[in-house]
């Protein structure tokens, strides 16, 4: 069953630890306010043209603002001051420094962009994605929700949301079967999921 899980394509594009613990990769890009180190992966949606905004475009501009307001010789470390803040802005948005929030929400970023269509690469709404959504648990994204009952036996508190939870991928996925049943099929395979988990009864 576990197996199943680690082999399965949703397992496959999650944030892990070996992700999170490799060492770090960066890449220097030279500015005119300096060299700046940036993580070969961001959190919190980053993308290449925001990075280019970020780490570019907005230094240029804050230096170029505060020489046009104050004047060069009264800002002689402008463009040091500039360097060190992009530097530690990149730190900021480096994906191996995020909380827990910042990981889930790159794990529902990655898990929009990978169930969506050529047509649509961003599509939050498809089925496959909002089927996808639920099988991960932001607090504890490395364990299948399916598996969150075996790893917290006393945690009664929360048993119901999670019952809630399984049920609604459920309902989901009964209707991307009535829908197509060669994409439920897929997407089954996709999550690691036994056609038992929805078709049959819960136990949570």
């Amino acid at each position: 069953e576990e197996s199943k899980w680690d082999k399965c394509y949703l397992a496959q594009i999650l944030v892990n630890e070996a992700e999170l613990s490799s060492p770090p990769q960066m890449t220097s890009i030279e500015l005119p306010v300096g060299t700046v180190q940036l993580p070969s992966q961001m959190g919190f949606g980053v993308t290449d043209t925001d990075a280019e905004k970020l780490f570019r475009r907005l230094p240029e501009l804050s230096l170029h603002t505060k020489g046009s307001n104050n004047g060069s010789e009264n800002e002689p470390f402008a463009g040091e001051r500039e360097n060190i803040k992009a530097n530690t802005f990149a730190k900021v948005l480096n994906l191996r420094n995020a909380d827990s929030d910042g990981i889930a929400y790159e794990n529902k970023r990655r898990i929009i962009v990978a169930f969506s269509t050529l047509e649509n690469q961003f599509d939050p709404g498809r089925t496959e994605v909002q089927g996808a959504v639920p099988t991960i648990n932001n607090c504890h994204p490395h364990i299948p929700i399916r598996n969150l009952g075996n790893h917290f036996p006393r945690d009664l508190g929360n048993r119901l949301g999670l019952r809630k939870l399984v049920h609604h991928r459920a309902k989901i996925l009964r209707y991307l079967r009535h829908k197509s049943n060669e994409r439920y099929e897929t997407l089954l395979e996709q999550l690691g999921l036994e056609r038992e988990s929805v078709e049959g009864e819960f136990i949570v």
